[in-house]
């Protein structure tokens, strides 16, 4: 009698794996190709969209890929757009950084940290101890920055002192060419448009020779998630991403890229 229970038990334990296992095959094969639509036009090297790769790219198409699920990349040059392109069925998910769409999407754990300080040039001699230093002077900062890292006073100055930019290359030129006196960045977006710029500037007098001053008045947050217009595709991006992070894949991609930046 107890053999006959024992074998039951296995024959059940048997056919609940197979349900799961079945589960996960069917969500794999239903999501065989997604979209992936990113809003920001270009994020240097995060998002590179003359190559469709960048840090933040090549770890959701390694995540997925994990998952066995092929990707394809859309990129828009507004949030607005993108979200357009998400309400219409043209993507299936979508790249949103701390912004929510409301309850109509599915979003996954926040996955990706900007290391954001606000940068001057040293020789100006700037003391940026907190956020509340950065009133009163010229402030560059990335599209919406004052949400992102918490400054709703800034916007509210003066016409003139503080000013976001979608191109974040602007803010490396306005820097060095003195007509900002700090910049809001994470730090190797910034080293990316400076050592960019620094190609085409080589002669000794070059104002990219400055040296920059990185304030660390930021805490480390996890700026980036993602919505989903399917619970199940979520879902399923999580489980790749957490065996992606376990595997190293992560530290991997990224290191590949500040490698290439010559360890910027």
């Amino acid at each position: 009698m107890s053999c006959g229970i024992s074998r039951m038990k296995g024959i059940m334990s048997l056919l609940v794996g197979l349900m799961i296992s079945t589960s996960a095959v069917s969500d794999q094969a239903e999501h065989s190709l997604v979209t992936i639509g990113y809003w920001r036009a270009s994020l240097p090297p995060y998002i590179m969209i003359g190559k469709d790769n960048g840090i933040f790219v090549d770890m959701v198409k390694n995540t997925f890929a994990n998952q066995r699920v092929n990707t394809t990349s859309q990129y828009f040059p507004t949030l607005e757009k993108a979200v357009n392109a998400m309400e219409q069925g043209h993507i299936d998910a979508l790249a949103m950084g701390t912004l929510a769409l409301g309850d109509r999407y599915y979003y996954s754990d926040p996955i990706f940290i900007f290391n954001n300080h606000a940068i001057s040039l040293r020789k100006n001699h700037l003391k940026i101890d907190s956020k509340s230093d950065l009133k009163g002077i010229r402030v560059i900062a990335f599209p919406k920055a004052s949400e992102v890292l918490d400054l709703p006073e800034l916007p509210k100055q003066e016409k003139g002192l503080y000013r976001e930019v979608m191109d974040q290359r602007i803010q490396v030129d306005l820097l060095f060419y003195d007509k900002a006196d700090v910049v809001l960045a994470d730090k190797y977006i910034f080293n990316y448009y400076r050592k960019q710029a620094a190609y085409h500037l080589v002669e000794i007098n070059s104002p990219y020779r400055a040296t920059p001053a990185y304030h660390k008045i930021f805490p480390l947050k996890a700026h980036y998630n993602m919505a989903f217009r399917d619970i199940k595709l979520r879902d399923l991006f999580m489980k790749g991403y957490q065996k992606l992070e376990s595997e190293g894949g992560i530290n991997t991609i990224r290191d590949y890229y500040l490698e290439l930046m010559g360890g910027l």
